[in-house]
């Protein structure tokens, strides 16, 4: 194949060379600042495709995972920071939103076994002996190395919820008639009871969430009528959401044999295997389902017994024909295979002589969803409309997060937590 043979010319065939760091300053979303970490995950411990939250003062708790291609045992801490609902550090102290001590040390460890790619799996929870959370709100989970909090290793969104808040909601085509074929409008009711809300206009923060991706975030929303402790929020144009299309995919969980979406797989001379993917191209005008994780990665191996040190790594190469690059932007992988963020290793690199985008990943075995996203030049979110299309009927997952500020309480409490699919209602 044209596209496989030209880049195995021009991409090296090696993993890792060295422990390298991405140079950023601490940032409140979810990032990894150095190369060698890998497939990080934060989610309800027991629950693979669960968002990474919990109740206040409940006994679920958050499960953290990653992995280190270095290979090199490394000492890591972790401390959370309380935030405001549009994720800016607030004015809370560790002391107000904690019991215990305010950082801890990943204590579990495992090394690979069987791979061709050697690791260390790191894993956590939280909150647990050592440490207790005692508000309700948005947390950024701080991990750094040998007790330096600027020598950064990654940060996760994770967020807390105290139900306080009843909410329904009812989803339908958008009332604007221009995005009726292509939006999604979630309309929806608070009743915040015996709170003391002194004004729903600007004690009550809506925050509406599609497919657990925080880019995704509509913010702002105002409610259209008051019936005592009662809002309702139906405005057809701020509740409308672009709906998109389901996730692209593809599977290696088994280097063996080749999956729908997967060309070839090569054991390189360097002993990395190697994944290409066919070539993506415009997806269809007309919406077909497929079900999809909705932007989400399994990590499962056939041949392990326990995919968290037993899956191997490989590159995976995406190739996306185009016969002239963009000339508006830059092209991005996209998904949670990304941390649904814009990086280097998730930017496409166009070829002319291959007529063609493409880019190298380094991920671990499993099934996993993603798409192509757009981003404009001097914008930082991309979109994916051009590229992927918007379909009313498209399966997607919202969740809606109410915070609040009653009397006396100087920081954005989360008291409300409710999520919905299109498909399949709550």
């Amino acid at each position: 194949m044209k596209f496989i043979t030209l880049l195995v010319l021009l991409q090296p065939m090696l993993l890792l060379a060295q422990d390298d760091y991405v140079k950023q300053d601490l940032k409140y979303d979810n990032r990894v600042y150095q190369l060698s970490v890998k497939t990080v995950q934060l989610r309800r411990k027991g629950f693979d495709q669960s968002d990474a939250m919990i109740e206040l003062g409940g006994a679920e708790q958050l499960l953290l995972s990653f992995d280190n291609l270095s290979r090199d045992l490394k000492s890591y801490n972790y401390t959370f920071i309380h935030c405001d609902s549009n994720w800016e550090p607030d004015r809370l102290t560790p002391a107000e939103y904690t019991v215990g001590f305010a950082e801890d040390i990943i204590r579990s460890y495992k090394y690979s076994f069987n791979t061709s790619q050697g690791y260390i799996h790191y894993e956590t929870t939280l909150p647990n002996e050592y440490v207790q959370i005692t508000k309700s709100g948005n947390y950024l989970l701080k991990v750094y190395e040998n007790y330096d909090v600027n020598n950064l290793v990654l940060t996760y969104r994770f967020i807390v919820v105290d139900n306080q808040i009843n909410i329904s909601t009812q989803y339908m085509r958008s009332g604007v008639v221009s995005k009726r074929n292509t939006h999604q409008e979630i309309d929806f009711k608070l009743d915040y009871g015996k709170l003391n809300i002194a004004s729903p206009f600007s004690d009550l923060k809506v925050v509406l969430i599609k497919n657990n991706d925080w880019n995704e975030a509509t913010r702002g929303l105002q409610p259209t009528f008051l019936n005592g402790t009662e809002c309702t929020y139906g405005n057809s144009n701020d509740n409308s959401i672009a709906a998109g299309n389901d996730y692209r995919e593809f599977d290696f969980r088994n280097f063996r044999y080749t999956t729908q979406y997967v060309n070839t797989i090569e054991f390189d001379t360097s002993k990395h295997y190697n994944v290409y993917l066919q070539n993506d191209a415009l997806r269809s005008k007309r919406y077909f389902y497929k079900g999809d994780l909705n932007g989400k990665y399994l990590i499962n191996s056939v041949l392990a017994r326990n995919p968290e040190t037993d899956a191997d790594y490989a590159y995976v190469r995406f190739y996306y024909p185009k016969t002239e690059p963009f000339k508006d932007g830059e092209l991005y992988v996209y998904g949670q295979l990304s941390n649904f963020a814009y990086t280097p290793e998730n930017k496409l690199t166009y070829d002319k002589a291959m007529g063609a985008y493409y880019a190298k990943m380094t991920l671990k075995q499993g099934y996993y969803n993603y798409e192509y996203r757009l981003v404009k030049y001097g914008e930082s979110i991309g979109d994916a409309s051009s590229i992927e299309g918007d379909y009313f009927d498209t399966e997607n997952d919202y969740k809606l997060l109410v915070y609040a500020q009653t009397q006396g309480k100087y920081y954005d409490q989360l008291l409300g937590y409710y999520r919905m699919n299109t498909t399949r209602g709550q």
